[in-house]
């Protein structure tokens, strides 16, 4: 994933498994948990080091 989340799409993870971890870079994870359409899913982001 980028720093900028990308656009999403509703329930876009819906037939995921609810405790799948979506990865993107560190400094992302706020942008993320607050993007419209990623934020349903903040408490499945989590940040990475490159």
């Amino acid at each position: 994933m980028g720093i900028d989340p990308p656009k999403g799409a509703d329930r876009m993870f819906t037939y995921q498994h609810a405790d799948r971890k979506i990865y993107v870079p560190m400094e992302a994870v706020d942008k993320y948990k607050k993007a419209w359409y990623w934020s349903d899913y903040d408490s499945r982001i989590e940040g990475y080091i490159k």
